[in-house]
C-alpha cells in the first residue's frame, strides 16, 4: 500500500520550480490570498523543510557525512578528464581534492628529475630520442589500457626515422 504523497511538500516543491517571477506573481495573485490561511502557512513551512533538504544535500555529499569538497558523481556530469604533464596520458579528475597533474608517481619522479636536472643545451637529435620515448610510453600504456595506440606509434616511427635520417647524414 502506498503511503498518502505529503501535498504542502509537493505545493512547496512546484513552487520551488517554477521561475522567480512565475512564483512571485502567483503568490501576489488573488487566487492565492483565497487559499486559507493556515493552509498558505503549511506551504511556507514545507518551502522552508525543502530549502533546508537542499542545503544539506549541497553540503552532505560524502557518505559518512562530513562536510567537505563536494565529491563529483555520474548524477553531476562525468568529470573531465586532464592530461598528464608527464607523458600526455589522460588523468579523470577525481571526486575531491585538487587536480591530479601527473597519472602516476613514475611520471612525477620524471618531472621532477627533468627540472632539478641542471640544463644544457639540447641537439635536434636529443630533442628526437625524446620524443621517441615519450610516444613509446605513451604508446605502452594505450596498450595496456586497450585503446588505440595508432597515433602515438605513428609518432614514435616519425621521430625514430628522422633520427635514423640524422645518423645516415653524420656517416
Amino acid at each position: 500500500m502506498a503511503a498518502e504523497p505529503d501535498y504542502d511538500m509537493l505545493a512547496a516543491r512546484i513552487l520551488r520550480r517554477m521561475r522567480p517571477e512565475i512564483a512571485q506573481a502567483f503568490l501576489d495573485s488573488p487566487e492565492w490570498r483565497e487559499i486559507p490561511e493556515e493552509l498558505r502557512e503549511r506551504i511556507y513551512v514545507a518551502d522552508a523543510r525543502w530549502e533546508e533538504i537542499e542545503r544539506r544535500e549541497r553540503l552532505d555529499t560524502s557518505p559518512a557525512g562530513r562536510d567537505e569538497t563536494p565529491a563529483t558523481t555520474a548524477t553531476q556530469g562525468d568529470p573531465e578528464p586532464g592530461e598528464c604533464q608527464g607523458c600526455g596520458a589522460p588523468i579523470q579528475r577525481a571526486g575531491t581534492g585538487r587536480r591530479a597533474r601527473y597519472c602516476s608517481q613514475a611520471c612525477r619522479q620524471r618531472a621532477y628529475r627533468i627540472r632539478t636536472t641542471p640544463t644544457t643545451a639540447t641537439s635536434p637529435a636529443h630533442h628526437l630520442a625524446e620524443q621517441v620515448a615519450t610516444s613509446a610510453r605513451r604508446a605502452a600504456d594505450a596498450i595496456t589500457a586497450r585503446t588505440d595506440a595508432g597515433p602515438d606509434l605513428g609518432r614514435a616511427r616519425a621521430a625514430l626515422a628522422e633520427l635514423a635520417a640524422m645518423c645516415d647524414e653524420t656517416s
